[in-house]
């Protein structure tokens, strides 16, 4: 269908693109690594030509899943050349119309949406607005309100009788190369939710979240949507809702319970011990620090959030929890929790590393995938790496060879040596759908 797409060696079939098995590297970490911004206008087009030009997948199609949005925008180009009327109005026909929904659009140009809701993003106790230009549909770019939705819900689970068969196809479970099962279908998670059996999706796109999900043996729904980035603590309410319909007593972490948020104050001597910088394998850096007479901390994604003393070394950091481990007096390290994981984050020292000279990983590290340039640079005594996009990121070193970045689309560069010299690096991101990338020196 689409021969523009480099040959890998295996058939990459529609299903593998709608499975998320496909192998296809993800184009939304991908395109920040190009060079586009959250601000960025992003064009349909452009999105296909970034993915044509992936000269190798992550893995062969069927071998496991990764979530990729680009097998998504495939999918949409496809109905775009085996349709005569395209995909938009293939979606206005045979799925909006045939749920009956009012509001659902699909964004193609700039022009202002009737009664569109403003995205919004929240990286402390600020509120930014949060653009949203991408018009790369397939994947996102489709708008509806929460009628429409419940509509689109009701549609799903009692459909006309000529869209039975395509339904139960959706929610029923697909197999790997080797057999074994796995848990997305055709654009439905299909898991168990306290021994239930539940068909859910979530998503977030620059500031929009949504939450569905589907209880078939008790013939309940929740939809959770916003205009912030709230995607993990939707999960949190919707569980709330879930429960409460279903007669099960709570589990949730407790973002609901008043006693969670009494706080302990603190005298700015008694915050210092808490002070420092931390890393976190795999992650990036997290940085506490005392301002205007109140412990704040910075996440590995830059953002800045105030600290709240819940006692015995607890804190509240947004809507996770942060704990302080002392030993002889001395900090040793902090549990992150988030959701039910606790991340380790060790005090850092670049000091104690023995590594590369730096002066040696200065200079350019070229991609010709994503035809991008990075700049490895020493400001104030410092290792930095910058583009002209997204200006000047400072990188912190990890070991010998590695250096933490602390995006969500870039966490990690590892740079290669070879007969005494630097000849690259790669680099690898928080969202690792995108594989792993080979940056070479010029």
């Amino acid at each position: 269908y689409i021969p523009e797409m480099p040959f890998y060696g295996d058939t990459i079939r529609l299903k593998h693109c709608a499975h998320h098995t496909s192998g296809i590297k993800d184009y939304v970490a991908l395109m920040h690594l190009a060079g586009w911004r959250q601000d960025s206008i992003v064009t349909f087009g452009e999105t296909l030509n970034l993915i044509f030009n992936l000269s190798e997948p992550n893995f062969k199609p069927g071998e496991k899943y990764e979530y990729s949005n680009s097998g998504y925008a495939l999918l949409a180009e496809i109905i775009n050349r085996v349709t005569d009327e395209g995909f938009v109005a293939f979606m206005e026909n045979k799925v909006f119309k045939a749920a009956k929904l009012e509001s659902a659009t699909i964004r193609t140009e700039l022009k202002p949406i009737k009664n569109e809701a403003t995205p919004y993003y929240f990286p402390s106790t600020a509120v930014k607005e949060s653009r949203n230009l991408s018009q790369a549909y397939g994947a996102s770019a489709i708008l509806m309100n929460i009628n429409d939705a419940i509509k689109w819900m009701q549609f799903v689970i009692n459909p006309p009788e000529e869209y039975k068969a395509l339904i139960q196809k959706m929610t029923s479970r697909e197999e790997f190369n080797d057999k074994k099962h796995f848990h997305y279908k055709y654009g439905f998670y299909l898991k168990t939710y306290r021994d239930l059996d539940v068909v859910a999706h979530a998503g977030q796109w620059y500031g929009f979240t949504s939450v569905f999900r589907y209880f078939p043996k008790d013939s309940l729904f929740t939809i959770v949507m916003n205009n912030g980035n709230y995607e993990d603590r939707m999960w949190e309410w919707t569980e709330v809702v879930s429960d409460f319909y279903l007669g099960l007593e709570s589990r949730n972490s407790g973002w609901n319970k008043s006693d969670k948020h009494k706080t302990v104050e603190r005298t700015p001597d008694e915050m210092k011990k808490f002070e420092g910088e931390f890393i976190i394998k795999r992650a990036g850096h997290v940085k506490i620090f005392i301002k205007n007479n109140q412990l704040f901390g910075i996440d590995p994604f830059g953002d800045e959030y105030p600290l709240y003393h819940l006692g015995n070394n607890v804190f509240k950091w947004d809507s996770e929890e942060i704990t302080a481990k002392f030993k002889k007096g001395a900090l040793k390290y902090y549990f992150v929790k988030v959701g039910p994981l606790k991340i380790k984050a060790r005090p850092y020292d670049d000091s104690k590393i023995k590594g590369l000279n730096h002066l040696d990983l200065k200079g350019s590290y070229y991609n010709k995938d994503l035809n991008v340039t990075y700049q490895v640079k020493i400001e104030d005594c410092k290792l930095v790496l910058h583009h002209k996009s997204h200006g000047t990121i400072p990188i912190k070193q990890r070991n010998k060879s590695t250096f933490n970045v602390g995006k969500w689309w870039m966490y990690e560069i590892h740079f290669i040596k070879e007969k005494g010299k630097i000849t690259g690096f790669k680099m690898t991101g928080i969202a690792r759908n995108y594989g792993e990338l080979t940056f070479n020196k010029l």
